[in-house]
């Protein structure tokens, strides 16, 4: 495990190049894709499977990692075969003109294609009328793409502040209620008609309580280092997050790339915590623009 984390260090993720083009649905300034799941996975084990930052490739001007090099082989030949529809942003919320983000548990692949959507009560929803969903998504997402690649997101107030949103949505959290870490000890599905802005990004509630508590002291409940990987942050790199990862420790709430990563993040906390509040202020200021 030492070596993957000395390893780790010496990842270079893409440059600035002109992803919001595609309307690729990134972690922030990460511009890594599907949160770091590997999309052949989906299609090849059934199932969400985290990729390794060390077995990646860039398509689109986005960055995807995979569990194996024989599923960066399988993607290199034919990306567009696994990369997930309307961008990766949820297929519901293209149907009613709108860029959502997603939950990695609604994954679906129908028809030899991978759609998301925003939580399982959207899935459902989506389920109910795929075919009539899915034609009004793909009427609507070459007009979402032109409208919402018309501003690059690095001039959203949210990349000036260095928050981790879900791509051109500016969504936080991919949609996760902040509040309810600390109050349900848990993660909880916000909804996008209980939201709230902050610092150029949208976070989503589950209630209008949690809402209230949010707006009365926002920095009690943000995540730490604009919701990017802490352990990234210790090795001056920023990384996507999976949610499982969380935890709220001395009231801050923390989130990591992986379980693995996490794992190596609270072998040494203390000390990976001095590296990464040393790191953040030089990340913000290479990664604000």
């Amino acid at each position: 495990m030492k070596t993957m984390f000395q390893s780790i260090a010496a990842l270079v993720l893409l440059s600035a190049s002109a992803f919001a083009g595609d309307l690729v649905n990134v972690s922030g300034a990460s511009k890594v894709a599907l949160s770091g799941y590997d999309p052949v996975a989906f299609f090849t084990d059934s199932k969400p499977l985290n990729g390794s930052p060390f077995i990646s490739a860039e398509h689109q001007g986005a960055t995807y990692f995979f569990v194996s090099e024989e599923h960066k082989k399988l993607f290199a030949e034919k990306p567009d075969a696994y990369v997930p529809q309307f961008g990766g942003f949820c297929a519901f919320g293209a149907s009613i003109d709108k860029l959502l983000p997603v939950d990695i548990s609604t994954w679906l692949v129908r028809d030899g294609k991978l759609y998301l959507n925003l939580n399982p009560d959207i899935r459902t929803k989506f389920d109910a009328e795929a075919e009539a969903v899915l034609a009004k998504a793909n009427t609507n997402w070459p007009a979402l793409v032109k409208k919402n690649s018309a501003v690059p997101l690095s001039a959203s107030a949210a990349t000036a502040n260095l928050v981790n949103v879900s791509g051109a949505s500016r969504t936080a959290l991919s949609g996760y209620d902040p509040v309810a870490f600390f109050t349900d000890s848990k993660p909880v599905n916000g909804s996008p008609f209980i939201s709230a802005e902050h610092q150029g990004a949208t976070y989503f509630f589950a209630s209008e309580e949690h809402k209230k508590l949010f707006a009365e002291s926002p920095q009690k409940y943000l995540p730490q280092y604009g919701g990017f990987c802490a352990f990234g942050v210790a090795i001056d790199k920023v990384l996507p997050v999976d949610i499982r990862t969380w935890q709220v420790r001395d009231g801050k709430l923390y989130l990591n790339l992986n379980p693995e990563i996490l794992k190596g993040f609270n072998a040494d906390f203390s000390g990976n915590l001095a590296k990464a509040e040393a790191n953040w202020p030089g990340l913000v200021k290479k990664n604000a623009r």
